[in-house]
């Protein structure tokens, strides 16, 4: 069994890492957290770089120095050292591959989705095209939250009736809604469903530790 305790997770706070790091809490394994900074140059470190490439988080390095990015890989490798935590549903089963399906609707629509709202003024410096990217942004994902919303009408959590990793990524990415000024509480259950999943203990923890580690 790998030995946890010398894992550590490389995050920002509040960035897609969170997601990695929820898991984690909710696994309950013990790993060290590690505060990266832009200001500082962390991510341009050689050591850094070595790890990923990509020069991005999460980055989770493991106790034998090797290193696994990518925050769906990372959050699902989590859920495996903890199977009884139901953290992710037991592999070739059908509800594995919804779990997969959620996974990757979070990541390619709603995550990436995201992206041009922190961007806009790096595609184009042009205002009334910045107002018509966020306009036709706004608009896709507003259909994403509605395709959720209608999940959660039948089920408590995104894959069904149990809390799984997935859900700790959905919180994740709605968090950035406040920043970017993304409004979402017309999506009724959506909306009653992040503010529930805020109240997790494992959740509360994370916020807490990322805050204390950056300020």
């Amino acid at each position: 069994m790998h030995d946890s305790r010398t894992m550590k997770l490389y995050f920002s706070e509040g960035a897609c890492s969170m997601a990695s790091h929820i898991a984690l809490n909710e696994a309950g394994v013990s790993y060290t957290p590690v505060a990266m900074s832009f200001d500082k140059g962390d991510f341009a470190k050689p050591e850094f770089l070595a790890m990923n490439p990509m020069g991005a988080i999460p980055v989770l390095e493991l106790d034998d120095g090797r290193a696994l990015t990518e925050g769906v890989a990372i959050m699902q490798y989590v859920a495996t050292l903890k199977p009884e935590s139901g953290l992710a549903p037991k592999v070739g089963t059908f509800e594995h591959f919804e779990f997969l399906k959620w996974m990757n609707f979070i990541a390619t629509e709603l995550h990436k989705g995201f992206s041009p709202l922190f961007y806009t003024s790096r595609i184009t410096k042009n205002e009334d095209a910045q107002k018509d990217i966020r306009d036709f942004t706004l608009q896709a994902l507003d259909g994403c939250f509605e395709v959720v919303d209608q999940q959660l009408a039948k089920n408590p959590f995104i894959c069904g009736q149990n809390f799984t990793v997935a859900d700790g990524y959905l919180f994740t990415i709605l968090s950035w809604a406040p920043w970017t000024k993304v409004d979402y509480s017309k999506h009724k259950n959506l909306a009653a469903y992040i503010s529930r999943i805020g109240e997790r203990p494992a959740v509360l923890k994370t916020i807490q530790i990322e805050e204390s580690l950056t300020t």
